[in-house]
């Protein structure tokens, strides 16, 4: 698709998508005939999208300038990677300020393999190289978001819910005239996931709320050997109670602190807590002797972040698929209600599964067949809610259609036999019209003249008695 708007004049131009943020809280866009203005409401800045071919408007205030559509772009988290998957533009990444070993993947990595995609960090420092020249956008994160002129931040931890920080799709798509691509693929992660929430909610799964599972989240560290834990509001909280779970808070300090500050759970504090708790989640990798440790402690199911394509997957896709997240944790929490439900995510440690891995690089080429190919999106309990809503849609749709197509057949079999019963009767008349006009006839004295009513039935007659007349 053209994404370049047409030669007009520029009074009259338009983009071809257009989108607003409905849920989040720290973005917003206006349109402009030939530019945008997009907002980073946290950073207080204001960005002058601008479409080529046009003059180059001048905004007082604006914190940069793209013109878009961008064609080469720099990441410097894999995080955001998918979302440039997502609205077809995985050939415009260029460079990724890191190592490609944290890159999941399989087109991604097959295009590096190529030479398309570069390194693009210093290995001593970890910052970025990449040359202001080299690229139109950097989609950062708040910490890199100054390493380049031509970076935007990505402001989705400051966002609370799921719903919020699903819409940075659009703030993606916003830099290359892909709104509408966005959009359809926003549409249907926020489908996917109402679906299944909505149907753990109607089920009553959680006995009107009465029956809810509690959750522990905690995460070890290895480089300071403590747990850190989750607090709401946030992202997680949202997929816990939409799940039908609980999440298990921690009142108390930490035991342990660290050098920058923060105060981490101990492992004896992480136990008590999870004592009281359904299931213990984990949303980074578990090193095998604390998790031996946990599964000797605790008698609940126990899960970490390495699930089939291991934990990088879970840091790549996890904020730009939330369905298959919530998927998970439903799997999680109610196995006996979604026996087949399988997990993309999260392993189960506690079941003796082993630590997943993504994609070898010997068999790139087979997971990916074709770089250009969409976006795939993650089987899970969501996709197959919406497959179901789907047949029983569709079931409903033709059971509607079949009540239709009766009535229909009903209604032209009566409208038929109105016709056949009308042009009986029509027939007979005339039969009936033309006895009468031979008696008429045969008992009229004078037979050149007749009261008829009508000139047809005295053309009638005149035939009868003159055979030969024209």
């Amino acid at each position: 698709t053209d994404r370049r708007v047409k030669r007009t004049p520029f009074s009259r131009l338009e983009f071809r998508g257009k989108v607003k943020a409905d849920y989040s809280l720290h973005w917003d866009v206006t349109y402009h005939n030939t530019y945008k203005l997009l907002t980073n409401k946290i950073r207080d800045e204001t960005y002058v999208l601008w479409q080529c071919g046009t003059p180059k408007p001048e905004i007082d205030g604006a914190a940069g300038y793209f013109e878009v559509p961008v064609q080469r772009i720099g990441i410097t988290s894999t995080t955001y990677m998918p979302y440039v998957e997502i609205i077809g533009e995985r050939q415009a990444l260029k460079y990724y300020t890191s190592s490609f070993s944290y890159v999941s993947s399989p087109c991604l990595r097959r295009l590096y393999q190529d030479g398309k995609i570069e390194e693009a960090y210093d290995p001593a420092t970890w910052s970025s190289t990449i040359e202001e020249d080299d690229v139109d956008l950097v989609i950062a994160d708040e910490w890199t978001a100054d390493s380049n002129p031509k970076s935007f931040s990505i402001t989705d931890t400051y966002e609370d819910t799921v719903f919020q920080v699903a819409e940075y799709v659009e703030v993606v798509g916003l830099f290359f005239n892909r709104e509408h691509e966005a959009t359809l693929a926003l549409d249907y992660i926020l489908s996917a996931y109402s679906c299944l929430r909505d149907e753990i909610q109607t089920n009553d799964v959680t006995k009107g709320g009465q029956n809810k599972k509690k959750v522990v989240i905690a995460s070890y560290i290895s480089s300071v050997g403590a747990f850190g834990i989750t607090s709401c509001p946030n992202w997680y909280c949202d997929i816990v109670e939409d799940a039908g779970g609980e999440l298990v808070l921690f009142e108390e300090e930490g035991e342990i602190e660290t050098s920058w500050g923060s105060q981490l759970m101990s492992f004896d504090q992480v136990v008590a807590h999870a004592k009281n708790a359904h299931v213990y989640v984990a949303d980074g990798p578990l090193p095998d002797d604390i998790a031996d440790a946990l599964l000797e402690s605790l008698t609940i199911p126990i899960f970490d972040n390495q699930g089939s394509l291991g934990h990088n997957d879970w840091l790549e896709r996890r904020l730009a698929e939330p369905d298959a997240v919530l998927a998970d944790y439903v799997a999680m929490l109610w196995p006996e209600k979604y026996p087949d439900a399988n997990r993309n995510f999260f392993r189960n440690i506690s079941a003796g599964e082993e630590p997943g891995s993504k994609v070898s690089d010997d068999a790139l080429e087979a997971a990916c067949p074709n770089v250009n190919a969409p976006y795939f999106f993650l089987i899970s309990a969501a996709s197959d809610c919406l497959d179901r809503r789907s047949v029983t849609s569709r079931t409903s749709s033709n059971k509607k259609s079949t009540k239709k197509n009766v009535a229909l057949v009903v209604g032209l079999a009566v409208a038929l036999a109105v016709v056949v019963i009308a042009a009986f009767a029509m027939i007979f008349s005339n039969y009936l019209r033309k006895r009468r006009l031979q008696r008429q006839f045969e008992d009229t004295k004078n037979p050149t003249f007749v009261e008829l009513t009508s000139s047809e039935e005295k053309d009638e007659l005149n035939h009868k008695k003159d055979p030969n007349m024209a």
